[in-house]
């Protein structure tokens, strides 16, 4: 690739990111971690179990990390140049399953913050 191929592939991926965490903004109880320096974007939500969304967007083939602990689930996705054309899809398949998401239970209250460190 050299340096010019590296750094086109560096933009592209860094404007995906940033997209995608765009299309997360337009979803309601959902947040993106702020401040990634690279091109991985952290959804969580303070308010809702991610699980079940989580468990749908795999049941339609979407690939991606997703930490389990605490019980807020954190949603992890590293957009790519190959991925371009894809993270819109994606974006409407979160938004088709968060009527799955439950809300937290007391236990849980107070963990998004954690979640939305993990890996950063």
């Amino acid at each position: 690739l050299g340096d010019e191929g590296y750094q086109a592939v560096s933009r592209k991926s860094m404007s995906l990111r940033d997209g995608f965490a765009s299309g997360i903004a337009r979803i309601p109880g959902l947040r993106v971690f702020e401040g990634s320096r690279i091109n991985i974007s952290m959804v969580y939500s303070d308010e809702l179990d991610l699980k079940p969304v989580v468990e749908r967007l795999r049941e339609r083939g979407w690939m991606f990390s997703a930490s389990p602990v605490p019980a807020s689930t954190g949603i992890i996705v590293v957009p790519m140049p190959q991925n371009d054309g894809y993270l819109e899809m994606m974006l409407d398949h979160i938004e088709e399953a968060m009527p799955l998401a439950v809300p937290l239970g007391a236990e849980s209250a107070g963990t998004a913050d954690a979640v939305s460190r993990y890996g950063f």
